[in-house]
């Protein structure tokens, strides 16, 4: 419950799912961030409210509230990591099924094959789809909602003007988002620049980030994974240019794609490889862009909207595949 992307996903759950049970994590032990726990206050008018419950534990490895948890449920679902040692095992021991949504590149069952194993991964994106399968566990992609409302506001857009953002976000291993390779560009004419980041607590609702009239919101990442920053930005009819590797090849439109090159490769959970964008492509880009008048510009945005309705589909996965799971069938 607090403004990182982990957070954020896993209250975009919350509202979409509506789960009979709700375990929330107090992350302040872990990172130091603030809290929202009103983020969980049940409203009054719920179709169940006698069957919605929301407990919280300080840290993860209460084993009174884990106990409470693994009781009378039919599927369990965490994002990232179980939040105790045993929770695949308590759950096993009363039928109930584990699904897990990992960061691919945190995923330690890559180097730790022996770990006890959830029930199902979901992944978010297909980074890693193939090497997650070699795990022996029953793997679906299965993208995270988004909990802004899509907006369809219009932005105005002059001819030789572009007003761009960057959401740092929270510091990752080798400048996951790329912040330094945009701090290169302020000195682009006719382009504005805005870094911004989701812990800012001048930005107390997530839409926040993403008012100014901003026209693209430029992610050159190292890496691949779950971007949220990418998913809100389509929300809002916001163009999103990345580099031109996964899972991002999968998700946006060419024009948007970004030239990279192979820079090195980190030790996360496994090796994984790290690419620099190009610098003459992000600015050949951004000048494309700056050059657009309103009309081109439009025609953007609405590619951003046709690719943020595929995701609302495939976030509709996440019902369909708990009920063939609570129903004992294959995904």
């Amino acid at each position: 419950m607090d403004r990182t992307g982990l957070g954020y996903q896993t209250k975009a759950l919350f509202d979409l799912l509506k789960p009979d049970k709700t375990l929330v994590v107090n992350s302040t032990p872990f990172n130091g961030n603030a809290q929202i726990p009103e983020w969980y206050h049940l409203p009054q008018d719920l179709s169940k409210p006698q069957n919605r419950f929301v407990a919280y534990t300080l840290g993860m490895n209460d084993d009174l509230a884990f106990d409470w948890l693994v009781y009378g449920l039919d599927v369990i679902i965490t994002c990232e990591v179980p939040y105790h040692d045993k929770l695949y095992e308590m759950a096993r021991k009363r039928g109930i099924k584990v699904i897990l949504q990992p960061n691919a590149e945190l995923n330690p069952h890559f180097n730790q094959p022996t770990l006890d194993k959830p029930d199902y991964f979901f992944l978010p994106s297909t980074w890693y789809k193939d090497e997650t399968l070699q795990l022996g566990v029953p793997t679906v992609v299965c993208p995270p909602p988004i909990a802004m409302l899509p907006a369809n506001n219009p932005v105005f857009k002059d001819h030789g003007t572009l007003k761009v953002l960057h959401i740092a976000g929270k510091k990752a291993l080798g400048d996951r988002n790329g912040t330094e390779i945009v701090k290169k560009l302020n000195d682009m004419p006719g382009v504005e620049l805005t870094i911004r980041s989701q812990a800012e607590d001048n930005f107390p609702l997530q839409q926040d980030l993403y008012k100014g009239g901003f026209h693209v919101l430029l992610m050159p990442r190292r890496y691949g994974g779950l971007c949220m920053p990418m998913l809100e930005a389509l929300s809002q009819g916001m163009p999103v240019l990345m580099p031109d590797i996964e899972p991002n090849k999968s998700v946006l439109p060419e024009n948007w794609l970004l030239k990279t090159n192979f820079k090195s490769t980190l030790m996360t959970k496994r090796l994984i490889h790290s690419y620099a964008t190009d610098m003459t492509a992000i600015r050949s880009t951004l000048e494309r862009f700056k050059d657009m008048d309103q009309l081109q510009y439009d025609e953007e945005r609405s590619k951003a909207r046709a690719v943020f309705a595929d995701h609302q589909k495939a976030v509709q996965r996440w019902e369909f595949y708990i009920n063939r799971i609570v129903e004992g069938k294959e995904l």
